[in-house]
């Protein structure tokens, strides 16, 4: 039976599980296009005003990395995700996700309930997130900057930058690590990041994708623990998937992690 996007936002929010959809394939359809993330200012909601890195040095400050901690969390790596979440959790998400996203943080909550957490991560929207959940809780933000204002923010931090030409190319680039989309392979081939970062004593990890099937093989394989083990180091990873089958689905097996640091 089809929902349309309220009652998924409520059915969101009532199951208190919580992922994000990139909408950045809507975008195109509709003609727009997309800024990078240092291009993006002024987005509001009632709980915290959204800022990129240069427009409030203050706010940097608090929540920006310092080198001792960057080098704890590039030392433990994507392998210590369960400990990193194991308390004080949220799942973080646009207020207009993909209802596909909510059984990709489903994946998520699974390979982390797997991994040993303490406490399954509470759901939020932006809308709803409390300053002080953002600014002390360890965030899982799943979906992309056009549809998620947090991904913006925080994908502002961690240097994460996007280049969308309608109609032809997605390209997702960070610590000098870049993948590309041939949009005329879509919707049979997608690419995602996950995104793993230290804030002073909290963290935050990032799973997005161009569209929602990117961003869905992203919770799929952060479902995994297995994956942890094999990219334990990691704290980037750059992933395609290809949807060999021609099913419309996203299996384990159709997805490769193309590049990693």
């Amino acid at each position: 039976m089809a929902m349309n996007g309220k009652v998924v936002t409520l059915l969101i929010v009532t199951v208190a599980v919580m992922a994000g959809a990139n909408s950045d394939a809507l975008s195109e359809a509709a003609g727009n296009s997309v800024a990078k993330f240092t291009e993006v200012a002024d987005l509001q909601g009632p709980a915290y005003t959204v800022y990129t890195p240069e427009q409030d040095p203050v706010i940097n400050t608090d929540i920006r990395p310092t080198s001792t901690e960057t080098n704890v969390k590039l030392e433990r790596g994507i392998r210590a995700v369960s400990s990193l979440f194991d308390t004080n959790a949220y799942f973080v998400t646009g207020n207009d996700a993909y209802c596909t996203d909510v059984l990709g943080a489903a994946k998520i909550s699974h390979g982390l309930a797997l991994g040993g957490v303490s406490e399954n991560p509470e759901g939020r929207t932006e809308i709803i997130l409390t300053r002080k959940e953002r600014d002390q809780g360890n965030l899982i933000i799943v979906g992309g900057p056009d549809i998620n204002p947090t991904a913006i923010e925080f994908g502002g931090y961690c240097g994460i930058t996007h280049e969308y030409k309608p109609r032809v190319s997605f390209t997702i680039s960070c610590e000098r690590r870049s993948i590309y989309l041939d949009l005329s392979k879509y919707p049979h081939e997608d690419i995602c990041i996950i995104y793993l970062e230290k804030f002073s004593t909290r963290n935050v990890m990032l799973v997005w994708g161009y569209g929602w099937q990117g961003t869905y093989a992203g919770s799929t394989f952060m479902g995994d623990p297995e994956n942890w083990e094999e990219y334990e180091g990691a704290h980037l990873l750059l992933l395609r998937w290809k949807d060999y089958n021609r099913d419309g689905l996203v299996q384990m097996e159709e997805i490769m992690v193309e590049t990693y640091v």
